[in-house]
This record gives C-alpha cells, structure tokens and sequence, in this order.
C-alpha cells in the first residue's frame, strides 16, 4: 500500500507543479526568453549602487512570457541593465517575501536598494523603457 501511494505521488507530483513545458524545459527557459535566475542570487544585486528589476512570472503564463521575451531581447542591447526574471514556481518563497499576489509583477529598486516601483501586469517595450529610464538604468 505504501509503495502505491508513492508511485502514485511521483507519477501525479508534475501535475500539481505546472505539469509539462514545451521539450520537457520551462517556457521561460525556451529559446528567446530570459531564463529564470535563482532569487538567491538575483537578491546580491540589490543595493549594489544600481537599479535592480525583478519580473516575477512563470512560464505557463502568457503575459510572463513575452515580459520574459522583452527582458531578453533588451538585456542583449543593454547587457549593463541588472534585470532578472525569477520564477515563483520555483522560487514560492521568494514570491511570498516580495508580497507577490498576481503575475507577471515587476519590482525596481534603486542603488541603494529601495523598492522605488511596482508594476502588476505586462508592459509595452515602450512603457517598459520609459519606465527604466525614469528609474535611472540609464544613469552612468
């Protein structure tokens, strides 16, 4: 009986954990999408003296991915721009301290590592730079 309901719970765990993905990889780790950085990793940014952005999405979800795609696309133009894409899938905590609720979410910090924006929802690539510009990832 044991054995049965681990194998049921092995065979059943995916579903429960965003089922499949497309070739057996995340969507946000499909090919022209930013792929997800750990928080752990993505949180040593903040306060280093530049803005930081954290998209919050995952990749089942539409308007995740194309924020995924626009953070790709101008992390290759602006590879200066501290923008990480973190996966609450994965990363449930880290969703849970930032006091994400809905996705996509994007939070700026400033250098000194201040919450300074919040932003539900997808942005145009227009919005999205404005909204960059404004929180000085252009600055020298």
């Amino acid at each position: 009986m044991k054995r049965l309901l681990l194998l049921m719970a092995t065979l059943l765990m995916p579903l429960f954990f965003g089922g499949c993905s497309p070739q057996g990889r995340e969507a946000s780790e499909v090919r022209g999408s930013e792929p997800a950085t750990p928080y752990v990793y993505a949180a040593k940014a903040v306060g280093q003296g530049q803005p930081v952005m954290f998209e919050f999405g995952k990749g089942s979800c539409k308007a995740c991915k194309e924020m995924g795609e626009l953070i790709f696309r101008l992390k290759k133009s602006r590879p200066h721009y501290r923008l990480f894409y973190i996966d609450v899938s994965r990363d449930r905590k880290a969703a849970a301290e930032n006091g994400i609720r809905m996705i996509p979410t994007q939070l700026f910090f400033d250098g000194e590592g201040r919450e300074v924006y919040r932003h539900v929802g997808g942005f145009t690539t227009d919005g999205f730079m404005q909204t960059l510009q404004k929180y000085g990832f252009d600055a020298k």
